[in-house]
């Protein structure tokens, strides 16, 4: 029994240690708890077999239950996160031009990269809800993608002449253009009972959050670079799993711009 306790932990650490300042590499998400798993399956058995007071059994037994419940629960934040912890090297993502993976963080040097590798509606669809802010929502409307059911805030840039112009500016859009998108998609949006918000400072970089309750969540940004066709902007995706801490900065930044802006102008968008 003292040689299969002393080799447990010396598997245990060893596994415990590995370096993964990549981030969490697929095989070693599934395998630390699998490895647990057994090592405490292992335990209860032992203290079965050798007759161990029941004081021993009883924990060594619920520690494996609890083992095997934690490894499940990771196994279905696995399927939920779509496999993107790590593409596989046979996968026809590999072969997208401007995508870069490095462990659970995923680069795109483009929009058309991100587009490629995670279209909008499956990443929406692959959630409970989401929450989205952007300056006007062009791909949002193009998609119907307020009638998924999953978004449940949106944010957008307020449709006023002051708000718009450096946005005019940068997407080479009129005011009056941006203005009426806007205004048309929080029509819709609150059709769909899709809970909605304008703000009036800088709207910066976009960015979506799927399921931010949940330890299945993620997070995507899209720079905003004035002066850059907006499908040439970098961007990146990560996972709540690996990254909670950088999820958690990300979430509390969309929390606090959603609690500076204001309803929509219902009047405003009457007058226009």
């Amino acid at each position: 029994m003292s040689r299969f306790r002393r080799w447990s932990a010396r598997i245990w650490a060893w596994w415990s240690h590995i370096d993964t300042a990549g981030g969490v590499p697929g095989w070693y998400m599934w395998g630390k708890p699998l490895i647990g798993a057994l090592l405490a399956a292992a335990s209860g058995y032992f203290a079965w077999a050798q007759r161990i007071p029941i004081a021993f059994a009883i924990p060594a037994t619920l520690l494996s239950v609890c083992a095997v419940v934690w490894l499940m629960n990771l196994l279905r934040i696995t399927r939920a996160a779509a496999g993107v912890v790590v593409p596989s090297k046979d996968s026809d993502h590999a072969a997208i031009d401007g995508f870069m993976c490095l462990g659970s963080h995923e680069f795109y040097s483009s929009q058309d990269a991100l587009k490629a590798r995670r279209p909008l509606m499956p990443a929406l669809r692959s959630t409970e809800t989401s929450w989205i802010r952007c300056a006007v929502g062009t791909a949002i409307r193009s998609h119907d993608a307020v009638k998924s059911g999953r978004i449940q805030r949106l944010l957008l840039a307020s449709p006023d002449r002051m708000t718009l112009e450096p946005l005019a500016l940068a997407f080479g859009r009129s005011v009056e253009d941006l203005s009426s998108q806007i205004q048309l998609l929080t029509a819709e949006a609150q059709a769909r009972e899709v809970e909605v918000k304008w703000s009036a400072g800088a709207m910066g970089d976009a960015l979506i959050i799927g399921d931010p309750d949940s330890i299945s969540g993620w997070a995507q940004v899209e720079a905003f670079l004035p002066g850059i066709p907006q499908n040439e902007r970098p961007g990146f995706r990560i996972e709540r799993v690996a990254h909670d801490k950088l999820f958690s900065v990300l979430k509390t930044a969309f929390e606090f711009a959603w609690e500076q802006a204001s309803q929509p102008n219902v009047e405003f968008r009457r007058r226009t």
